[in-house]
């Protein structure tokens, strides 16, 4: 199965932004998440229909001998990468969720932490 190894994804972060002030503004994020959503759902339902066209054409005869074979394993990466889809899809949705919940938090620690400073400062 080696030999239809799709590769391993990476997303790169440009060299100006630095990752711990990375935040997004909720609002206008929303829309883009909910779009990234249904766009991994239609990567996930074509996957699926290729899946099944493949293992029509071996089962009706359409491929036979080696072709069928490769026809067989790229049906199971199909279906193994719509299944990968739907993971990421959820893992993407409970990380920014999650994000979203924790970032005004991080906003009032943050602020406490420096009113803590202040009082410290005026209290010497």
């Amino acid at each position: 199965m080696g030999k239809y190894n799709l590769g391993k994804s990476i997303t790169g972060i440009g060299p100006n932004i630095k990752r711990d002030n990375l935040f997004l503004n909720e609002s206008r994020a929303d829309s883009t998440m909910k779009s990234t959503l249904k766009v991994l759902d239609d990567i996930n339902n074509s996957l699926q229909k290729i899946n099944i066209i493949l293992n029509r054409s071996v089962k009706i005869g359409a491929v036979k001998g080696n072709k069928a074979n490769s026809f067989k394993a790229w049906a199971r990466k199909c279906k193994s990468q719509a299944n990968s889809t739907l993971k990421l899809k959820e893992k993407v949705s409970t990380k920014y969720n999650k994000d979203v919940k924790d970032y005004p938090i991080k906003l009032l620690d943050d602020r406490i932490a420096e009113l803590e400073k202040k009082i410290a400062e005026m209290s010497r």
